[in-house]
């Protein structure tokens, strides 16, 4: 049976066959040891029945007649949403029913209980799972019709109409899975065994030698009469076998896919195809513009394009219209539509005999900015059947790639980041024609090419003056800087350039934000109208000079990022020490390093003795201003000028900042190392690595303050044998080196930003700055502290050191070499604190009472009992009281109360917390936030290849390069930046 559904704009023709109904699931057993029943067979599905129509146009009414055997339909002539859909598929196969599943065995009957007279009885076997019924087979998919169209020869262009024919044979239908089987029953149990006590008596002797007669005879001792228990069992039965489980169902078989249709075109009765014509793009020449570069906005043609014919019958009488496909691209005009007129055969092929024109569009986002102008575009054909209004699916799906961009572009613009006052800028961007012809308002084709300069933001276009190549004063950047560019050949490059100078009253760290233009003639009015299709930003800084200051404690390392109120920030921050932080801008001067002189034959390490550095390290272009510097450089500084350095930047890896390299000095020469071993055993690494820690250990004991680090050569060889159990064999070397003190921190990180230098310094840069700062310098700067808040902040810095020193030497617990007289001369900040001269004593009282309130929390429990006498916290503990009671009697002897008030304040607000939680918030009130080069534990031996290298680096910044002192100086270095115009 055909089922036809029509609409107004669409006929579907169904003759597809129902599928075939799922078999029977059989019956899962129903008591024990029964077998499950088989599942039965799916039905087969039913065939696809023939479909026989008929297609014919009526022009005259615009109307498609589709006649099936009595039944006739119509369709609109020539609408493109007009569709005829046929279907004649077979029906899938049902699936075979499941087996049912096997009932379980029955369980065996426990055995008979022993009693006192007889053994328990044994369990009975478990019955046998029953069987699992077989799967029914799966029915076998019904076959599809065939289906025949007659039409006549005039008629062929309505098979477009034709948009979906489906002639599937019906798929199989999945055998049923087959049952499971039943498990076996389980066996029974044994019978239990039987146990009971029975008392029993038996006479005892009590025998003794005094009694005894002289011939072997005598009298006999007491008897008396003793009750036991004796445990009497019989045993319990065997447990049954379990049953044996039942065996699966098998599945039943697969049925069979049921077999695809025919299709069949009959054209004027005596024509059979089996499918009908269709055209695909067989070739087209390569799209190209006169100069090489496929621009917006330019008008092309395709040339020498010829279509194939992939069908089976020719294509229709009626004329096929060909087009472009208008997209975000590329436009076409209507009237530039072309006609195939002849008929193509099967496999045959025609060309167009005119080219097709069409257009690529305007492109609406230019200018690019920072980026290059281009668009891959894609032509796609239309080959449309005239009367039906259908286009070729085929055609339509093949896209040809145009590569769109114009024919000049600029560079990025080559320029420093920042500049002083006294200096000028370079600037240099590049122009490159790309096409095959010359560019340009004197060239063949005149058309107006220009690039200019203009201030985006940033500060007042007075501010800042543009000067050319000559030196000419060019003006200010109130009106944008053109310069207009005659012409240019092919592959030639071009080259914009001059410099950029800062006025007077343009405030420091004022950032510029400029732009280069490219600007182009528009294609169809090339001397008239002009766009602005290219644009390359680029900034620049006006950044204060370096000026060395010895009474300034502080270096803070800058970059192009840094803006005004971060150094304002700084400058505030550094208002409690003598006066405002030197400012070195790493992007001014193209680097930073501690070891090559300045213009005033110093280096940073002799003018920061003694002082801080803090490097805003964020990142710059893919770089930071750490990495300007030696492998070693914060060490060294650290080490042979008590330079600190504070970081402030994404990362920062503190352990290897502080690892001495290979090319420094050891603490002393290589040592072999020997030991015995039993014949039967070989050396291990661990066995020097072990060696190496406890050497470490045993000088850190002797010298508390010092850090050491030891590296081991693993490299075993057995001496001579000798007859001995016990073989001698060298191990390998060891070797000690030493790094950054213990008791003073010489290199702090603050992880605080990853993309600018915006960080607006706070209580936490403020406390890190001190804290790095020599101990005698905090006690200075205690008594200028210019309000409460400021001095809290650096007594936090003070009481840090103080707690870091006692830490230090209380690190091992008993006294050992050290003697009471050797740690008080070790303790440093100590003795500087009781023997500096304080005249304003506000903040001190304060230092001394939690300093005190820190030495007695320093001993543990342990040691106070039993033996505090050779313990040396204790002692530690001891000296600090001695010196704290003496200032206190300096400088407080009248004030004993209030100090009586903050003791116990002191007591109540921390005598609850542990230990470590006082000693660690002391040391460091900002561990949150703040790391320090105090903080790592070096304990851990490194293998040799672990050291590494020292990595010099070429000290190349350079003061005042951009201050020219002839037209020559200048020249040479604009000519410099050429090299840095880069195309992206």
């Amino acid at each position: 049976m055909i089922r036809i559904t029509t609409t107004p704009k669409k006929i579907i023709l169904d003759s597809s066959g129902n599928p075939g109904r799922k078999g029977t699931d059989g019956y899962s057993g129903s008591s024990y040891s029964s077998h499950g029943s088989h599942g039965t067979r799916g039905e087969n599905g039913q065939d696809g029945q023939p479909i026989v129509f008929s297609l014919s146009s009526d022009e005259k009414n615009n109307y498609v007649h589709v006649k099936v055997g009595d039944t006739e339909c119509q369709l609109p002539l020539g609408d493109p949403l007009a569709d005829i859909e046929i279907m004649a598929n077979g029906g899938p196969g049902g699936h075979g029913g499941k087996g049912g599943d096997g009932a379980k065995g029955i369980n065996g009957a426990k055995g008979v209980s022993a009693t006192r007279w007889s053994a328990g009885g044994d369990g009975e076997d478990g019955g046998p799972g029953g069987n699992g019924g077989s799967g029914g087979f799966g029915g076998d998919g019904g076959h599809a019709g065939h289906v025949t169209v007659n039409l006549n020869s005039n008629d062929t262009d309505l098979l477009m109409l034709m948009s979906k024919t489906t002639l599937q044979g019906g798929a199989f239908g999945a055998g049923g899975r087959g049952g499971n089987g039943g498990l076996g029953g389980k066996g029974g149990d044994g019978g239990d065994a039987c146990v009971w006590f029975e008392q029993r008596e038996r006479i005892v002797h009590d025998h003794s030698d005094h009694h005894h007669g002289h011939h072997g005879g005598g009298h006999h001792g007491h008897s008396h009469v003793e009750h036991y228990t004796v445990t009497r069992s019989m045993p319990g039965g065997n447990a049954g076998r379990s049953g044996q489980s039942g065996m699966d169902g098998n599945s039943g078989s697969n049925g069979k896919n049921g077999l695809n249709g025919n299709f069949r075109i009959i054209v004027d009765k005596d024509k059979a195809y089996p499918e009908k014509y269709n055209l695909s793009l067989n070739s087209i020449q390569q799209v190209e513009s006169d100069d090489g570069i496929i621009e917006f906005g330019e008008p092309l043609v395709a040339n020498n394009v010829t279509f194939k014919n992939i069908g089976f019958m020719p294509t229709p009488t009626q004329p096929i219209y060909i087009s472009v496909v208008p997209n975000e691209a590329i436009d076409f005009d209507d009237k530039n539509t072309l006609t195939l007129s002849t008929q193509i055969p099967a496999s045959g092929d025609l060309t167009l005999e005119a080219p097709l024109h069409f257009r690529v569009k305007e492109t609406k986002y230019i200018p690019a900015i920072n980026t290059t102008a281009s668009l891959t575009g894609y032509l796609q054909l239309d080959a449309k059947v005239s009367r039906v209004n259908k286009s070729f699916e085929t055609i339509s799906k093949q896209t040809i790639p145009l590569s769109i961009r114009y024919p000049l572009e600029i560079s990025t613009v080559s320029a420093p980041l920042t500049i002083s006052k006294e200096e000028e800028a370079p600037i240099v961007v590049a122009l490159r024609n790309i096409s095959t012809k010359p560019v340009g308002i004197l060239s063949s084709h005149p058309r107006l090419l220009e690039i200019d300069l203009s201030l985006r933001d940033g500060i007042h276009s007075e501010q800042i003056v543009f000067y050319d190549m000559e030196r000419y004063r060019s003006g200010t950047l109130t009106m944008p800087i053109i310069e207009a560019i005659p012409a240019i050949k092919p592959g030639e490059s071009y080259y914009f350039a001059g410099t950029l100078k800062f006025n007077e009253d343009a405030p420091a760290y004022s950032k510029a934000s400029l732009s280069c233009h490219l600007q182009l003639g528009k294609l169809n009015q090339p001397t008239t109208e002009i766009d602005h299709i290219q644009r390359r930003d680029f900034e620049l800084q006006l950044s204060e000079s370096f000026h060395d200051n010895p009474e300034s404690d502080v270096l803070l390392v800058t970059n192009h990022d840094t803006d005004q109120r971060t150094v304002d920030g700084w400058n505030t921050l550094a208002s409690q020490f003598k006066c405002a932080p030197m400012i070195w801008n790493a992007s001014l001067y193209a680097g930073f390093n501690l070891m090559q002189k300045h213009q005033n034959e110093k280096n940073f390490m002799e003018m920061m003795r003694d002082k801080v550095i803090v490097i805003l390290n964020n990142e710059m272009k893919g770089k930071y201003s750490t990495n300007y510097l030696d492998s070693a450089e914060l060490y060294m500084a650290g080490k042979y000028s008590n330079i600190s350095t504070y970081i402030i930047g994404p990362q920062c890896n503190l352990a290897k900042k502080i690892l001495p390299l290979s090319d420094m000095k050891p603490l002393q020469e290589k040592k072999r190392v020997e030991k015995k071993f039993a014949f039967w055993n070989k050396p291990g690494a661990n066995d020097l690595k072990n060696k190496a820690e406890q050497w470490c250990r045993r000088l850190e004991k002797q010298n508390p303050d010092h850090r050491y680090v030891a590296y081991y050569d693993f490299n075993p060889e057995k001496k001579t044998s000798t007859c001995s159990p016990r073989s001698t064999w060298v191990l390998g070397g060891i070797e000690i080196r030493e790094t950054l003190n213990q008791s003073q921190s010489h290199i702090g990180f603050r992880k605080a930003y990853t993309h600018d230098a915006k960080h607006d310094p706070d209580e936490i840069d403020c406390y890190a700055t001190i804290k790095l700062l020599p101990f005698p310098k905090k006690l200075a700067l205690l008594e200028k502290a210019m309000n409460a808040f400021r001095a809290d902040i650096i007594k936090k810095a003070i009481l840090s050191d103080l707690t870091q020193e006692l830490l230090v030497y209380g690190r091992y617990k008993w006294n050992g070499l050290y003697t009471k007289k050797k740690l008080i001369a070790a303790l440093a900040n100590l003795k500087a604190l009781s023997e500096y001269q304080f005249i304003d004593k506000t903040n001190l009282r304060d230092v001394l009472l939690r300093y005190e309130y820190i030495a007695r929390r320093l001993p543990t429990r342990w040691d106070i009992f039993p033996i505090s006498f050779f313990c040396r916290r204790v002692r530690l503990k001891n000296i600090c009281y001695t010196k704290i009671n003496g200032m206190v009697k300096q400088y407080f002897s009248k004030d004993i109360k209030p100090l009586t008030i903050e003791r116990n304040r002191l007591r109540t607000e921390w005598d609850k917390k542990s230990r470590e939680t006082v000693l660690h918030h002391f040391k460091n009130p900002y561990q949150a936030h703040l790391s320090f080069d105090t903080d790592i534990t070096l304990n851990k031996a490194r293998e040799k290849e672990e050291i590494e290298s020292y990595r010099p680096k070429q000290h190349f910044f350079k003061e005042n390069r951009h201050a020219f002192r002839t037209l020559d100086e200048r020249a040479a270095c604009i000519e410099s930046y050429k090299s840095g115009c880069q195309f992206t």
